[in-house]
């Protein structure tokens, strides 16, 4: 009959600890909230946005924001993986890797974190995320965070078509991030000098 109280508790220590930089606290926190609250998406979508976007921004090393912004990619698949019926967290992760990787300031130096992170990869493909395949790979043959981003989408798309109703969310909103998310694809590797056959075949596709 506490569990309400008790969450409510963590979700002040969690506002607390991160105000002290105090980042192991922080988490173990996160952690205790996810297990009273496992089935509340907006348990995974707020924490994974704290850790990547309010922490991260803490460091003044583009490498330790990039493992902030991989804390809260990996909080949310987390949260997938207890949810596997919950489109909008899916949805929410696919724009994640997109949105957060490859549009801060730092995209640059977080998108070649991202294609050499061979750790996040091996998480990513046991969660069912073909990374090696020739839908998640960029020019260089390394995983393109756009497109390891548009598989998520595509596995939310997969849910809703199987049945499951969107919730939270506009279908409008839900179906147009995919094909956006192969548009910013081009338009990066193009901004990072790939001007050959590589950048056609992406604006093609």
């Amino acid at each position: 009959g506490l569990r309400g109280v008790a969450a409510t508790l963590l979700w002040e220590q969690a506002h607390k600890y991160r105000v002290l930089h105090e980042w192991d606290r922080l988490k173990a926190s996160l952690n205790q909230i996810a297990l009273l609250q496992p089935h509340y998406d907006k348990v995974w979508e707020h924490q994974a946005h704290n850790l990547a976007y309010n922490v991260s921004i803490e460091f003044d090393d583009y490498r330790q924001r990039y493992e902030m912004v991989r804390e809260g990619t990996e909080f949310l698949t987390r949260g997938v993986r207890q949810n596997r019926q919950a489109p909008r967290l899916i949805w929410y992760t696919g724009w994640f890797y997109g949105q957060k990787i490859g549009r801060s300031d730092e995209k640059r130096q977080f998108r070649r974190l991202f294609a050499d992170d061979t750790v996040l990869h091996e998480s990513l493909a046991n969660q069912g995320i073909a990374v090696d395949s020739s839908e998640a790979l960029g020019p260089l043959g390394k995983p393109d965070n756009w497109l390891v981003g548009r598989l998520w989408l595509r596995r939310g798309y997969d849910v809703v078509d199987s049945g499951v109703k969107i919730r939270r969310q506009t279908p409008l909103n839900f179906y147009e991030t995919g094909p956006k998310w192969s548009f910013n694809h081009a338009e990066a590797i193009e901004n990072e000098g790939i001007l050959d056959q590589n950048a056609e075949r992406a604006w093609t596709k």
